[in-house]
């Protein structure tokens, strides 16, 4: 039976699966797991061996794109066809095609790791399938590591030029009349910030009033109004002083709830 056929019915079946358990509404947890980590082929144990099985970066930066080699060995007397290899995770990209490994010989295997956005520990498993069986992996590799934040401010995740923010909106309810916006003043010199508001009542001000370079501080917000029959409100603030940043860059949304 030709490959594309082989793989062919493999996904058919699996359409059909996929199409039963809808007809029962929900999966149960033992299904739900065997999509997403599905036990390995039986029938093909021993066929394909990988070096290593586990590829463990140690610890790496988070602008630190790495690779992980995987050596993937024939140990039948025949040739292996590879039906498909995928990734868990669109963060470890599978660099390499493997359509066929030949009897007695290897197959080099390259993932790249992009740690962007993330952080702390990972293990991603990698799953390869053969024509020894459609509906199994043959074979599960994994990578394994600790993405290490590069960034000193990355408890500050909002942008403003060279301001960094742990937000960009507050909300006023049940009463409250302040809120705080921790900042950090990422530029060499010291930073002055100012904003201007329509809304009667409304103030900010930073502590401290002036901020060093490298230096954080609070954006305190306070809400006095005169009149107290508003029951809701929404404004735009924008910052002042805090570098090159567009103005629509530059927004703190206010909501006011009474």
């Amino acid at each position: 039976m030709q490959r594309w056929l082989r793989y062919l019915i493999a996904v058919l079946l699996i359409v059909a699966t996929e199409a039963e358990a809808q007809e029962h509404h929900t999966l149960s947890r033992a299904a739900l797991d065997s999509l997403v980590n599905p036990p390995l082929s039986t029938t093909a144990r021993g066929s394909l061996l990988a070096t290593p099985e586990t590829f463990s970066f140690g610890e790496i930066g988070d602008q630190e794109r790495v690779n992980a080699i995987f050596t993937l060995r024939n140990c039948t007397d025949e040739a292996i066809e590879i039906m498909q290899m995928r990734s868990s995770c669109s963060c470890l990209r599978l660099a390499t095609t493997i359509e066929r490994i030949e009897a007695g010989t290897s197959a080099t295997l390259r993932a790249e790791f992009n740690p962007a956005e993330r952080s702390g520990s990972f293990s991603i498993p990698i799953f390869i399938y053969s024509a020894l069986d459609t509906l199994r992996p043959t074979l599960r590799l994994v990578v394994e590591g600790r993405v290490v934040s590069t960034d000193e401010w990355s408890h500050l995740p909002v942008t403003m030029g060279q301001l960094r923010l742990s937000r960009s909106s507050v909300l006023f309810n049940d009463g409250a009349t302040t809120e705080r916006i921790a900042i950090a003043n990422t530029s060499n010199r010291a930073m002055r910030l100012s904003a201007h508001t329509t809304l009667e009542g409304l103030t900010l001000r930073t502590e401290p009033e002036v901020l060093q370079a490298g230096e954080e501080g609070d954006i305190v917000i306070s809400y006095a109004p005169k009149n107290n029959d508003i029951a809701e409100v929404e404004t735009i603030v924008i910052i002042e002083g805090c570098g090159t940043a567009r103005p629509s860059e530059r927004m703190i949304k206010i909501t006011i709830k009474r």
